[in-house]
C-alpha cells in the first residue's frame, strides 16, 4: 500500500477550553471555492509507476480562497462543504472513494451565528432610533401645523381647498427632504469612515471602507417619502374654520389620543410578550424547524416596544402633576410660580409631547451606556472564567529538559511579579451512575481562594469558606519527617541474591534481565503543600554490600539558581521494583540500612530517625501493573541491629507466568477517612437528585474505600463548559493521598494556575513562554479579555450604540428647542400683555425657566428610570457572545453611574442653555410691536 499525506494537529488559539482535535485531512479539488497548497502536482498514474499496490491512500489539504470569499458567500460555501463528499464519490468509478474530514463547516456556521448576533444588536438599536426619529419628526410636524394653523385656515377661508393645502405641504416637504435624501448616503459614509480613527474600532486598527450603493439611495428616498407624508398629513387634517382654530388654542384636553385609545396599554402588552419570548429563547436569534437560524422581528422590537410603552405610560402622570402644581402655586403668593403651573396645566398635551421626546432620548442614552459597560464587564468575566486565574499554564512535559513537577512551584515563584503557582488536575468521565459525563477538577484548596478567579455570585457559600472546609477535612499519611531544607536525599541499601544452581543452564530465548534480579529503588515524598512526588534513586547493586543511592531534591536552573521544592518534606514510601518480569525463581534479601539528607551538594550527610522496626513499617504489595500479582515479600525473621531487612521471592508467580517484582515499605499508622469533601455544580445536584450534605460514590475515580460528601454547590466553575457536562471540585492533595493509599498511584498535575501581581500578568506570561520554562500553553486573562474585547463584530455594535446615543441627544435637544421656540412664539401677545401690566423681564425669564425646567426634571426622572429598568430587563437576555450563544458566566448588568451622571449633567446644561437663550430673546421683545401684532 502507498500512503501519502499525514496526520495534522489543529490547535485553535481562541478555544477557551483547550480541547484538541487530531484529524486526517482528505479531499480533492473539484470546485472553484477551494485552492490547494502543495510542493508538487502529479497525476495518479505517474505517482504509482513502479508500484503494484493492493490499495493506495492519497491525502489532500484544502483551504478556502479567503481573498475571493465575501460575507454573502458563507452560506453557499458551507453547503458546498457539506455536499463535497457525496459530489466527489458520485463522480468516481467503482473502487475509488473519498472521505472528507473538515472543521470548515463548523467554522462557517459559527461565523454565520456571529454575523446574526451583530445584526440583531444593530437592529435593536436601529429600531429604537427609528422610533425616536419618527416621533421627533411627528413632533416637529405637529408644532409646525399648530404654529401655522391660523394662517392655514385664513387661506382656506379665502378659497384654498384641502387639496391645495396638501399640495403646498407636499412641495414644502419635498424641498426639505429631497436634498437630505441625496446627502444622507454620503454623510453616512463620512460617519462610518470616522470609525477608522474614532471609537472602539480604532483600537484594533481595523479599516472599513464604506461605499454608497443603490440600496443606500433607495433607503434614503424611502425615508424621505415617509418624512414628506408625516409633514403633509397633519397639514391636510388641519382643515378647520378660523373660529375653530382660534378656540383650539385654549385649554387642551388633559388626556392625549394615545391615552384615550389605550394605545399605551397595547404597547405594554406587546412589550411584555416580547420580553417573555426573549426570556424563553435567550436571544433575538431563533431557529426554524429545519434548523436554520434567523432574526425574530418581535424579539428585535421588544426593547423598542418596552421603551415606547414606558415613555407613553410615564406621560399619564404629567397632567396629574400639572394639576397638583397648579393648586399648590395658586395657594401661594408668587405670581411667577402660579403662571408657570397654570401654563403647564392649561396645555398638558403639548408639554407631554416634548417630555415624551426627552424621555425616549434619555432612556436610549442610558440604555446605550449600560449596554456598553455591561458588554465590557461580560467580556472580562468570560475571560476570567475561561482562564480560571491570572494565568493558566500547561507545563513542559518533556522528560529530558523539563523542570521536575516537585520543583515547578519554586521555579515559577522565582519569576518577578508571580505570587503563587497552584497545581490543578482534571479528569473527564462519568461522574456517577446517575450522572452523565463531566469534569473532575482537583486543585490545592489552600491556594484556591487566592488564585481562582471566580465571581461571587457563582457560589451559594463564599468560595473561601468552601476551600477552608476542604483543608480542615484533608487526611494525612503516616510518614518520616525530613527536617530542614535538604538539597539531597539518600538511602543506604544492600541486596544479597541467592546463587543459581551449579547445573543451571539458561533457557533459550530468555534475555539476561529475565534471570538476574536487578531491582530499582524509588522513594515517595510529600511536600509542604501535601502533594506526592515519586523520585527515582537508581538501580540497586546486587551482592555489593552496603550501597548509597541518592537523588537531588533541588533543581538547578539554567542561570545556576536553585528551584526549591515546597518544604517541609516527609517520606511516605520506599519502593523496590524490577523493570522486567523474572523467569527464574530466586530469593533475595534486601536490607534498608538508613535514610540520609544533606543541605548542600558537598555538605555532611545526616541520618533521619526512621525507627526501622516491623512494628513501625508495613510491607505493602500494591498493584502498579494492573492484574499482575506482585512477588511474595516478608520480613526477615531476625532483624539486624541496623535498619530493616526482608526477603523477596523474585521468581515465577501464580500460574507459572513471569511477574515483575514490585513492593513498597511504608510507615505504619495511616488511617484515611471514610469520606472526603467535594463541591459540585448545581446541575449535578439536579441530575443526581442529591442535596448538599448527601454522600455519593464517584465511580470514575475508583476510590472504593471512600465516599464523597457534598459540602457546597456552584452555579459553574471556571474552565468547565457547563454545556458539556457537570463539574465536581475536589482537593488535589486529598485525592492524591486516597489514590496513593489504595493503589500506589500518584495522580499527575496537568496544569498550573498562576496568581500574579497587579500589572505584571503579561510580563509573567511572557516569562513562562520562554526558556527555561517553555510551557506548552500559556493563557492569561488580560490577553484573553483583550481578544474578546477586540472582536470587530462586537465592537461594531458598541460603536453603533455610541453613535445612537449621540443621535438621541441631538434629537432631544433639537426637539426641545423647537417645541420651546414654537410655544413662545404662539404666546408673544400673552407675554406682551403681562409685561404691559407690570411683569418684569426677570420674572418672565423665571417663568420660562420654571415652566421648561419642570419639564426637563420630569423627563430626566422618567427617562432615567425607564432606561435603567430597560437595561435591567433586557441586557441579560440580549448580551450574547460573538457566536450568538449565552455568555458563561451569566451576564450581570453594570450601570456606569459616573458616566450616567456626566451624561445627565451635559443634557441639563444643554437644555438650560436653550431656556436661557429663549428667556433672553423674550426680554428683548418690544411691547409695542408685540401688541400691534396681536391686533393684526
Amino acid at each position: 500500500a502507498v500512503r501519502i499525506g499525514g496526520i495534522y494537529r489543529i490547535d485553535d488559539p481562541n478555544d477557551p477550553f483547550w480541547y484538541e482535535d487530531e484529524l486526517l485531512v482528505n479531499g480533492i479539488v473539484e470546485t472553484s471555492s477551494f485552492r490547494t497548497f502543495g510542493p508538487f502536482v502529479v497525476d495518479l498514474e505517474t505517482l504509482l509507476i513502479g508500484f503494484a499496490p493492493t490499495s493506495a491512500e492519497l491525502n489532500w489539504r484544502v483551504f478556502p480562497d479567503f481573498e475571493n470569499l465575501a460575507v454573502s458567500d458563507i452560506s453557499v460555501l458551507r453547503q458546498q462543504v457539506h455536499e463535497l463528499g457525496s459530489r466527489l464519490n458520485g463522480a468516481q468509478s467503482e473502487g475509488l472513494s473519498f472521505i472528507v474530514e473538515t472543521q470548515l463547516g463548523r467554522i462557517l456556521a459559527e461565523t454565520e451565528r456571529s454575523l446574526l448576533a451583530t445584526r440583531s444588536g444593530v437592529l435593536t438599536l436601529t429600531a429604537q432610533m427609528a422610533i425616536l426619529a419618527g416621533y421627533a419628526l411627528l413632533l416637529t410636524a405637529g408644532l409646525l401645523v399648530e404654529s401655522r394653523r391660523i394662517e392655514t385656515n385664513l387661506l382656506r377661508s379665502r378659497g384654498a381647498g384641502s387639496r391645495q393645502v396638501l399640495a403646498m405641504a407636499i412641495m414644502e416637504g419635498a424641498v426639505l427632504t429631497g436634498p437630505a435624501a441625496l446627502a444622507a448616503p454620503w454623510l453616512a459614509t463620512v460617519v462610518l469612515g470616522a470609525f477608522n480613527t474614532l471609537g472602539p474600532l480604532a483600537s484594533i486598527d481595523l479599516k472599513i471602507e464604506p461605499a454608497v450603493n443603490r440600496a443606500a439611495y433607495v433607503l434614503a428616498f424611502l425615508a424621505a417619502a415617509g418624512c414628506v407624508a408625516v409633514l403633509a398629513v397633519p397639514a391636510h387634517r388641519a382643515a378647520q374654520s378660523f373660529n375653530e382654530a382660534y378656540v383650539s388654542r385654549g385649554r387642551e384636553q388633559e388626556r392625549t389620543i394615545i391615552h384615550r385609545g389605550g394605545i399605551d396599554i397595547a404597547l405594554l402588552v406587546l412589550a411584555a410578550i416580547g420580553f417573555w419570548q426573549l426570556q424563553r429563547y435567550g436571544a433575538q436569534i431563533t431557529a426554524t424547524v429545519q434548523g436554520r437560524l434567523g432574526i425574530d422581528p418581535l424579539l428585535i422590537a421588544a426593547p423598542s416596544l418596552g421603551l415606547l410603552a414606558g415613555a407613553v405610560l410615564a406621560l399619564r402622570s404629567i397632567p396629574l402633576m400639572a394639576r397638583l402644581a397648579e393648586r399648590v402655586a395658586a395657594a401661594g403668593t408668587s405670581a411667577v410660580r402660579a403662571l408657570a403651573a397654570w401654563q403647564v396645566a392649561r396645555r398638558p398635551a403639548r408639554h407631554a409631547r416634548s417630555a415624551l421626546l426627552l424621555i425616549m432620548a434619555i432612556s436610549i442614552g442610558l440604555f446605550a451606556a449600560a449596554y456598553t459597560s455591561t458588554w465590557k464587564q461580560s467580556q472580562e468575566d468570560q475571560a476570567d472564567y475561561q482562564t480560571g486565574a491570572d494565568i493558566r499554564v500547561s507545563p513542559n512535559r518533556r522528560r529530558n529538559d523539563s523542570i521536575p513537577a516537585m520543583n515547578l512551584r519554586g521555579a515559577h515563584e522565582r519569576i518577578p511579579g508571580l505570587v503563587e503557582s497552584m497545581p490543578v488536575a482534571r479528569q473527564s468521565g462519568q461522574l456517577t451512575r446517575a450522572a452523565s459525563g463531566g469534569r473532575f477538577m482537583m486543585l490545592d484548596a489552600v491556594q484556591a481562594a487566592s488564585v481562582v478567579e471566580i465571581r461571587d455570585d457563582l457560589s451559594r457559600r463564599p468560595f473561601a469558606e468552601l476551600m477552608t472546609e476542604m483543608v480542615d477535612r484533608r487526611p494525612s499519611l503516616a510518614s518520616v519527617p525530613v527536617p530542614g531544607e535538604p538539597f539531597q536525599i539518600a538511602l543506604d541499601v544492600s541486596v544479597e541474591l541467592e546463587e543459581l544452581p551449579a547445573a543451571f543452564e539458561k533457557p533459550e530465548n530468555v534475555p539476561e534481565n529475565r534471570i538476574d534480579f536487578r531491582p530499582q529503588l524509588r522513594v515517595v515524598l510529600q511536600d509542604g503543600t501535601g502533594l506526592l512526588h515519586r523520585i527515582d534513586l537508581g538501580s540497586l547493586p546486587v551482592d555489593a554490600g552496603r550501597s548509597r543511592l541518592d537523588a537531588d531534591l533541588v533543581y538547578t536552573m539554567d542561570d545556576g539558581s536553585p528551584a526549591l521544592p515546597s518544604y517541609p518534606m516527609s517520606l511516605v514510601e520506599i519502593e523496590v521494583l524490577s523493570p522486567a518480569p523474572i523467569v527464574i525463581a530466586r530469593l533475595a534479601t534486601i536490607q534498608v540500612r538508613g535514610i540520609f539528607t544533606r543541605a548542600s551538594p558537598t555538605g555532611a550527610w545526616e541520618a533521619l530517625d526512621a525507627g526501622f522496626t516491623p512494628e513501625r513499617w508495613t510491607l505493602a504489595n500494591t498493584r502498579l501493573a494492573g492484574a499482575f500479582k506482585p512477588a511474595a515479600v516478608s520480613y526477615v525473621a531476625r532483624q539486624p541491629e541496623e535498619g530493616i531487612a526482608f526477603l523477596v521471592d523474585s521468581g515465577i508467580g501464580t500460574g507459572q507466568v513471569p511477574q515483575p517484582v514490585y513492593f513498597s515499605l511504608r510507615p505504619s499508622g495511616t488511617r484515611l477517612p471514610d469520606e472526603f469533601p467535594i463541591v459540585v455544580s448545581e446541575g449535578f445536584l439536579e441530575v443526581t437528585e442529591s442535596n448538599v450534605g448527601d454522600k455519593i460514590r464517584l465511580n470514575s475515580l475508583r476510590l472504593p474505600a471512600a465516599s464523597a460528601v457534598i459540602i457546597g454547590s456552584l452555579t459553574s466553575f471556571p474552565t468547565v463548559d457547563p454545556t458539556l457536562g457537570e463539574a465536581v471540585l475536589m482537593d488535589l492533595p486529598t485525592i492524591q493521598m486516597l489514590d496513593f493509599e489504595t493503589g500506589g498511584v500518584i495522580r499527575p498535575v496537568g496544569e498550573r494556575w498562576i496568581n500574579a501581581a497587579d500589572g505584571e500578568i503579561r510580563a509573567v506570561a511572557a516569562e513562562l513562554r520562554g526558556a527555561p520554562y517553555e510551557s506548552l500553553r500559556v493563557q492569561d486573562r488580560m490577553d484573553r479579555a483583550q481578544a474578546l474585547k477586540s472582536d470587530p463584530v462586537a465592537l461594531g455594535t458598541v460603536g453603533s450604540l455610541s453613535l445612537g446615543f449621540i443621535a438621541a441627544a441631538v434629537f432631544a435637544a433639537f426637539g426641545f428647542a423647537v417645541s420651546a421656540v414654537v410655544s413662545a412664539r404662539e404666546r408673544i401677545t400673552e407675554f406682551a400683555l403681562l409685561r404691559a401690566v407690570g411683569l418684569a423681564s426677570r420674572q418672565l425669564a423665571a417663568w420660562l425657566t420654571l415652566e421648561h425646567g419642570a419639564l426637563v426634571v420630569i423627563s430626566l426622572a422618567f427617562g432615567s428610570l425607564i432606561g435603567l429598568l430597560l437595561a435591567w430587563l433586557i441586557l441579560p437576555l440580549i448580551s450574547i457572545t460573538q457566536e450568538a450563544a449565552t455568555a458563561i458566566p451569566e451576564v450581570i448588568v453594570v450601570y456606569p453611574w459616573n458616566t450616567i451622571v456626566r451624561l445627565l449633567l451635559a443634557l441639563i446644561v444643554a437644555l438650560a442653555v436653550i431656556v436661557a437663550f429663549l428667556s433672553s430673546v423674550m426680554r428683548r421683545l418690544g411691547l409695542g410691536s408685540a401688541l400691534r401684532l396681536g391686533e393684526d
